[in-house]
C-alpha cells in the first residue's frame, strides 16, 4: 500500500512488474476522497484545476497552488510569507 507520494508527483506508481497502474484515492484536507485517478500525470495538467476551485471555497485556510509543479512543499496549511 503506498500511503503518501511526494508532492506534485507525475508518476503513477505500478505492481506486477510496472505493468498495472495503482488507483489512487487522492484526499481533501479532511481526508475525504475528492478524485480517484490512475494517472497522475493528467489529473495535475487538467483535473486539479477544477478539484482545485471546489477545495479552495470549502477550506479557504488551505493553500492552492496554482502551478503545483512548481510549489514547495509544506507541512503547514499555508507556507510562510503567503
Amino acid at each position: 500500500m503506498v500511503n503518501s507520494l511526494e508532492f506534485s508527483s507525475t508518476v503513477t506508481p505500478r505492481i506486477s512488474g510496472g505493468k498495472l497502474p495503482i488507483k489512487l484515492h487522492l484526499l481533501s484536507p479532511a481526508r475525504q476522497p475528492v478524485q480517484v485517478t490512475q494517472d497522475l500525470a493528467n489529473f495535475w495538467r487538467s483535473t486539479y484545476l477544477e478539484v482545485k476551485k471546489d477545495l479552495k471555497g470549502q477550506y479557504p485556510k488551505h493553500w492552492w497552488p496554482d502551478d503545483p509543479m512548481e510549489a514547495e512543499p509544506t507541512a503547514r496549511a499555508k507556507p510562510r510569507g503567503s
